[in-house]
């Protein structure tokens, strides 16, 4: 499969975004501009996911006229156990030191990826357990809408934006009743991923709308819906409807750059190449940081390793698992990419899932 370079910089973006919020400690990252708004990067990635996922999955539909469940489910697995499971083995003694209360319970959590729901014990691997519980449910949902419509080429998949949109009206309102919990579970953000999803619709079979209303206009309505995150934070008070204005925000944003091959940021890129790995190495490169005074130089000092340690057990880990996948279950799908848009050079096929946060 070959790769969308904006893709990459907007999963690089999100990486980085994530990697300063980490650095700054709790109590002052909210005198920190960048930290203030760098959390948003996990809603970013689950923008990301549910396109490039659902991509896959409407391109094996396009392509062989059914979903391919099971080969979809053995691919997710190679690209996320794996460096996933290496990540919490080699992690393991600092986790007994940690957490020796409630180690057991965490790990069952950690390795089934309720992560959102149970206890954890990385703060960061929450947003693991919402994406793979999306990727359970999305190939689900989309059989069930294909024995929809049977007349049409599409079959349901119609349907997709009217649900994207009830998911965001009912995200929204679990988010307004959720009180004092937190706001990690899948109900809780559903609506930016499959916001996600609807794009990818649009992209595979309303190729030419999609195309046509990808204007200049969706930046800085994008931006716009984006700019309570800058003025509010975390903010508990207002935190469930920014929630909604970043997932929103995100999609207009992925929709404006996608078609767009002059926006281009290669050694961000580079990053978003390893984000997966560097998300999940990330943490523990900060914590190393964050025993010193915060500053300027001590941030990209961390933003460095924390890069170096991703992209080296990405080399280590992730990719010759990628390929050895490859050459035992290799894609019977054309990626979610359109061969007439510019792509980058060829890589082993990540699926292009940010896999995150």
């Amino acid at each position: 499969m070959k790769r969308s370079p904006q893709l990459d910089l907007l999963r690089g973006i999100a990486v980085l975004a994530v990697i300063v919020h980490h650095y700054y400690p709790e109590a002052v990252r909210d005198s920190h501009f960048l930290s203030k708004i760098g959390w948003a990067g996990v809603d970013l990635f689950f923008v990301l996911s549910g396109f490039l996922i659902s991509g896959l999955l409407f391109s094996d539909w396009k392509r062989n006229g059914r979903l391919s469940i099971g080969r979809f489910f053995v691919r997710r697995g190679f690209k996320i156990y794996p460096a996933f499971y290496v990540f919490l083995l080699l992690t393991l003694p600092l986790l007994v030191v940690q957490h020796p209360a409630h180690l057991f319970h965490g790990l069952a959590s950690e390795c089934l990826f309720v992560q959102d729901y149970r206890e954890h014990l990385w703060p960061h691997t929450w947003s693991l357990g919402v994406e793979e519980q999306f990727y359970f449910c999305l190939p689900f949902i989309l059989l069930l809408l294909t024995k929809l419509r049977p007349s049409r080429a599409e079959r349901g998949f119609s349907l997709i934006p009217a649900i994207s949109i009830a998911l965001v009206m009912i995200c929204s309102w679990f988010r307004a009743h959720n009180g004092n919990a937190g706001f990690d579970g899948l109900h809780l953000r559903a609506d930016a991923l499959f916001l996600g999803v609807a794009l990818g619709y649009g992209f595979h079979f309303r190729r030419a709308s999609f195309e046509r209303l990808a204007r200049w206009w969706l930046l800085p309505l994008a931006l716009a819906l984006l700019a309570p995150l800058a003025c509010y934070g975390l903010q508990r008070r207002t935190l469930p409807l920014v929630l909604t204005l970043n997932a929103v925000g995100f999609a207009l944003l992925l929709w404006w750059i996608f078609p767009r091959a002059g926006v281009r940021l290669p050694p961000v890129e580079r990053i978003g190449f390893y984000s997966y790995s560097i998300y999940l190495w990330h943490l523990p490169v900060v914590h190393v940081f964050r025993a010193f005074a915060p500053s300027v130089p001590m941030l990209c000092a961390a933003i460095v390793a924390s890069c170096a340690a991703g992209i080296l057990m990405g080399k280590l880990v992730e990719w010759p698992v990628l390929v050895l996948r490859d050459r035992l279950f290799p894609d019977k799908s054309h990626g979610p990419v359109d061969s007439s848009l510019p792509l980058a050079s060829p890589a082993p096929s990540a699926d292009y899932s940010p896999a995150t946060s």
